[in-house]
């Protein structure tokens, strides 16, 4: 069973286009990394395999790996915690620096790696569209919810958002990705019946255009997903970062957010 662990209308107009995934493919046997360091915090990886293309929630977990990182002159061996989980102790994500993964199993190795980028994108405010009318039972029937960013980087930024009411995950999109060429007139959220007083906090992820291209692509297959644990088996044609046929990701990635209290 996995472990939902987290931590994605898309906005992703200057995207490379990857190839159409064939959902009805021969699924073999294959192991699924997802695994991910944030800035100022260690890295988690779970390691499953797939073992249908159907059927869901069934991925038996993989608890004899051995799981390398390395970021500069720091190496360590992951420690495992269970539930096919596994966790560093000692390195920390850090802007610009780049993480090797190694996944040694059965006899084979299977390796990533994923560089933290400088932050250029940040969440200024939260905003509403349409004017907030409560009812007179103190809720909103529909809510437009709209972040408003901040590109403070000549370089080309890649990241998702996403939005949580009450620590509920909104999934009417559940993840509205940006890139360098974002509008924010084009990002919002829609919920109905959202109560004065509620908790909106908006979650603004960065990383690199491959794990970017990545959840781009699970997220049209699977609206509900989360930053690690997948739902149904991913495709084989589905490009991760790592070798030797491995699915999944092992991505570096920044993450900050915005609050606001609806009513005040």
């Amino acid at each position: 069973m996995r472990i939902l662990i987290f931590l994605f209308c898309i906005i992703i107009s200057a995207f490379s286009c990857l190839n159409q995934l064939d959902l009805n493919g021969v699924f073999d046997e294959k192991i699924i990394i997802e695994g991910r360091i944030l800035k100022g915090e260690k890295a988690q990886v779970i390691i499953t395999k797939s073992i249908s293309k159907t059927d869901d929630n069934l991925f038996p977990i993989i608890s004899d790996a051995i799981v390398t990182l390395s970021s500069n002159d720091l190496t360590e061996q992951l420690n495992y915690v269970g539930d096919g989980r596994y966790e560093s102790a000692e390195i920390i994500g850090s802007i610009g620096q780049t993480y090797n993964i190694t996944v040694a199993l059965g006899g084979e190795s299977y390796i990533a790696k994923s560089t933290m980028p400088e932050q250029g994108v940040w969440i200024d405010s939260l905003g509403f569209p349409e004017p907030i009318e409560f009812d007179t039972s103190n809720f909103v029937p529909t809510l437009a919810i709209q972040p408003f960013l901040q590109n403070t980087s000549k370089n080309t930024n890649f990241g998702f958002l996403r939005l949580h009411i009450n620590d509920s995950l909104v999934n009417n999109p559940q993840y509205l990705f940006f890139n360098d060429r974002f509008r924010n007139t084009d990002f919002s959220w829609t919920k109905d019946t959202v109560f004065q007083g509620a908790n909106l906090v908006v979650q603004l992820f960065q990383t690199d255009s491959i794990i970017n291209e990545y959840f781009y692509e699970v997220n049209r297959l699977n609206e509900q997903i989360n930053l690690v644990g997948l739902t149904i088996a991913p495709p084989t044609d589905l490009k991760g970062n790592f070798n030797n046929g491995a699915l999944g990701y092992f991505g570096a990635m920044i993450r900050e957010e915005k609050s606001k209290i609806l009513g005040n």
